[in-house]
């Protein structure tokens, strides 16, 4: 019988992501700002919140997961808020350990 390695949902996420367009010679003032619009629009009512919570614990992780995540990933354009939805809700359901998350 053979067997079908499937990718991991990250990594399937990752290929997925990836495969849009490359934000290409920004510098990290404009990620962050870029960043932080994503954010805001997502959840203005939390953003703030989600910022200052990040900062208390890691401060790197604040700046790293505006200027990635936020900045680079969900700032782009390629695929709608809803697929982009879809596609986050999907890996980590995939995962199987975040359940929590999902509630």
């Amino acid at each position: 019988m053979t067997r079908i390695r499937l990718l991991g949902p990250l990594a399937v996420l990752a290929l997925a992501l990836t495969a849009t367009a490359a934000l290409g010679g920004d510098t990290m003032n404009d990620r962050y700002t870029r960043g932080w619009r994503a954010l805001t629009a997502l959840a203005p009512e939390k953003a703030q919140a989600v910022q200052d919570g990040l900062a208390d614990i890691a401060p790197d992780m604040a700046g790293f997961s505006l200027d990635f995540s936020y900045g680079d990933v969900i700032a782009r354009t390629v695929l709608t808020p809803a697929q982009k939805e879809i596609a986050m809700l999907a890996a980590a359901t995939a995962r199987g350990t975040m359940a929590p998350q999902l509630k």
